[in-house]
């Protein structure tokens, strides 16, 4: 009997459909568990992320400026080389997190510090020619903690005896959030003690160290976000991973020809890596951006044998199609109504399969959408 080599084709045995079937489950399970807590956080952060949109709504004039910001916030100048995978993550991490632009160092743990430059950054544009001031705690008759979407925020529950009131609670999420802007240098605050951010500037997205201007309409190196965006409160309800993929998108389809647009932009690895520090989790999140309608991208079959580190997915950026009108939409409607199923709508193949309503229902939580007395098949992949 002879030993195959390395060189030798190995034999990959076929999962069967009892296999396929489990696996599918289990992936359901997991779907639905994370979109019900997301959905929880949401409705808890709902009455802050509602205060902030309508505080938007008084002082945005709604007269379709656009939103500019600098390149270098999302990704960098030049291509990092690609990680060394023999090399365990744990002993890079700190070397891959030093090297990210500024967006992903923002996102490698969950904060409110993105949200709130961005909420800062939108606030500058409305203050337009007075956005080189320093930032007090109000804005008009508003408080910062209301214009990022901070304000109430609090976890539901009896208060513990020692614990800080609520509103103690709600101004050191801000703080918190403020105090991690300065570590990465992207406001300037006070020394470190009480009455610190009592008075704050922004800074250059770009950590240059300037005081932070609008950039100009026609602006080189600018990335432009509609109005909309930030005046439905986008950046307040997607998560960091989903808005670093967002502007990786856009980054990526400006840097395509205009007239090579219509076939989409893609971001293999060597760019999601060396450019925009994102990680394989976070490109994932395309998946959600997709089911918002924020974003359009063509997926292969599952089935079809495409290599994605070759053939990856291509993505049009503005969507040209979604849930309609998304620019007349608040954010947080469009998302907590795409989390009331379980499921995302992808995971319901019933129209490719000429499915009902129950057999779709069977098939989305890994059940065989046959009845028991018909031959199973697997679901597609």
């Amino acid at each position: 009997m002879t030993d195959a080599g390395e060189g030798a084709p190995k034999t990959v045995r076929k999962k069967t459909v009892a296999e396929k079937l489990a696996w599918a489950k289990s992936r359901n399970a997991t779907a639905a568990e994370k979109r019900a807590e997301r959905k929880l956080e949401l409705e808890q952060r709902a009455p802050a992320i509602r205060a902030a949109v309508s505080a938007y709504a008084e002082i945005d004039p709604g007269d379709g400026e656009d939103v500019r910001i600098r390149e270098q916030f999302i990704r960098l100048p030049t291509q990092r080389p690609e990680p060394d995978t023999n090399i365990p993550y744990n002993d890079r991490r700190k070397a891959d997190l030093d090297s990210r632009p500024p967006l992903t160092k923002l996102t490698h743990r969950k904060s409110n510090g993105l949200s709130v430059y961005l909420s800062a950054i939108y606030i500058a544009h409305l203050e337009r020619d007075q956005s080189d001031v320093t930032h007090h705690n109000t804005y008009a008759p508003y408080p910062w903690i209301t214009l990022t979407g901070l304000n109430g925020i609090d976890r539901p529950g009896r208060k513990k005896k020692g614990t800080n009131s609520p509103r103690v609670n709600r101004h050191r999420n801000l703080t918190r959030a403020l105090s991690e802007l300065a570590d990465h240098e992207l406001i300037v605050a006070g020394n470190p003690g009480r009455g610190r951010f009592a008075h704050w500037s922004l800074r250059r997205e770009d950590r240059s160290g300037q005081r932070y201007e609008v950039p100009g309409i026609s602006a080189p190196d600018t990335l432009v976000f509609p109005y909309w965006f930030f005046r439905n409160g986008w950046h307040l309800v997607l998560t960091g991973n989903e808005l670093a993929v967002l502007f990786a998108i856009v980054a990526q389809v400006k840097s395509v020809p205009i007239y090579s647009r219509r076939f989409g932009a893609a971001i293999p690895f060597s760019l999601r890596w060396g450019l925009f520090g994102l990680s394989e989790e976070a490109y994932l999140t395309a998946h959600n951006l997709s089911d918002f309608g924020l974003i359009d991208w063509t997926v292969p079959p599952a089935d079809s044998g495409v290599d994605y580190s070759t053939e990856p997915h291509r993505f049009f950026w503005p969507p040209r199609t979604g849930h309609g009108q998304i620019e007349n939409k608040p954010a947080l409607d469009v998302v907590l109504a795409d989390l009331e199923h379980d499921y995302p709508e992808r995971m319901y193949p019933a129209a490719a399969r000429g499915l009902g309503p129950r057999e779709t229902q069977r098939l989305a939580r890994g059940l065989s959408p046959m009845q028991p007395d018909q031959p199973e098949k697997p679901p597609p992949y």
